[in-house]
């Protein structure tokens, strides 16, 4: 895009000419210095030692992912934009920490077959009044994390997903709308030549970048404003899930 955000004439490569430079897979004394890193970042005591491995193995596969698909987006643009957002400010002398929603604070599933898997079995109805069976994880911390955050940051939740599932798993992480000033939904991400959703956040154009952190386990949705990203770890199923206790800290 021209420095305006405003589209302009690009050829765009197509993604079978993008060479993708994927990262070595950990030899085994790589695979052990990721279970010494992994000693370092945690206490002993906050997660069990034979986790380890198994967690190594999960940055790896993360960092493999995310890179892949850095790579095949670095050389599109963006073709479909939401009209700018105007955000009430609850907190004008706060930033904004712009929280995902998949991955980072919940994981969702309508595999029914893995129930075992999941703490809660919910209902979801969608725009046509279908009712969806699903199950759903909350990351460990949630609230403890919304809580402490909402201290220091005007909390602002953006997902790529629709409205009628995001309401619905808001009502499990802030049911009495304690925590999020102001939620986002699909129809506010912009769209790239390759129909990956991604968060521009020079579409809420009363707040600066400077002052706009953006927390998403999707690196790409970043992609518009690298500066402004932190990345955090998919979540799934781990019931010692730890990231955002690591993630307050910082």
């Amino acid at each position: 895009t021209t420095p305006n955000n405003q589209q302009g004439p690009e050829v765009v490569p197509a993604e079978s000419e993008v060479k993708i430079h994927k990262p070595d897979r950990p030899s085994s004394k790589k695979s052990d210095y990721f279970v010494q890193y992994l000693k370092r970042s945690f206490p002993q005591g906050q997660k069990p030692a034979e986790d380890y491995p198994k967690l190594a193995e999960e940055a790896y596969q993360y960092v493999v992912k995310n890179h892949a698909m850095l790579q095949l987006i670095k050389v599109q643009s963006i073709i479909d934009r939401p009209a700018p957002i105007t955000i009430p400010r609850k907190y004008p002398n706060r930033k904004l920490l712009i929280l995902d929603l998949d991955e980072t604070l919940i994981h969702c599933s309508v595999n029914l077959r893995e129930h075992q898997l999941f703490d809660n079995q919910i209902i979801v109805k969608t725009d046509e009044g279908l009712l969806v069976p699903a199950l759903l994880n909350i990351r460990p911390y949630v609230d403890e994390f919304l809580r402490n955050m909402s201290e220091h940051f005007e909390l602002v939740l953006f997902t790529a997903s629709a409205k009628y599932y995001a309401s619905k798993m808001l009502r499990y992480i802030d049911p009495h709308r304690s925590y999020f000033s102001h939620v986002f939904y699909r129809d506010s991400c912009c769209k790239t030549t390759n129909g990956k959703l991604v968060k521009d956040l020079t579409i809420f154009v009363n707040v600066p970048l400077k002052d706009m952190i953006l927390v998403d386990n999707n690196t790409y949705c970043m992609w518009p404003q690298p500066e402004c990203g932190i990345p955090i770890l998919n979540y799934e199923h781990y019931d010692r899930d730890s990231e955002l206790v690591q993630l307050e800290k910082f």
